[in-house]
């Protein structure tokens, strides 16, 4: 998860928390428990993040999910000697077009509803 809440902040806004639905229990439970989430830092950088790959293959890849890679990528230089925790992906399937280019990254998607 990101420092600055704007992964928490996204489950937020598109969830309701009072339906028990995997989705809001996933959140409660990184809400209530810090223990479960490595916090990461990532930087704002021209409509992107710095730490999403350059890489023209990934110019289509919606900005509004970048965040998600972004996190991945700075585990792996804030936590070099943990593995980098895969993303879990439920619904979203436009990500499948990317998946194994954000591989060559060392970021995982984890589907969830396949």
């Amino acid at each position: 998860m990101d420092a600055q809440y704007r992964i928490i902040n996204e489950y937020q806004n598109n969830l309701n928390l009072k339906k028990s639905l995997a989705g809001s229990q996933f959140l409660l439970a990184i809400l209530k428990n810090p223990k479960l989430r490595f916090e990461v830092v990532i930087t704002p950088q021209d409509a992107t993040f710095a730490e999403f790959p350059v890489d023209d293959r990934l110019a289509e890849f919606d900005p509004a999910d970048r965040k998600w890679i972004a996190s991945a990528r700075a585990h792996l230089s804030t936590y070099p000697t943990e593995p980098v925790p895969p993303i879990a992906q439920a619904t979203d399937t436009k990500w499948h077009d990317f998946e194994d280019f954000f591989k060559e990254y060392g970021v995982i998607i984890n589907w969830l509803c396949e």
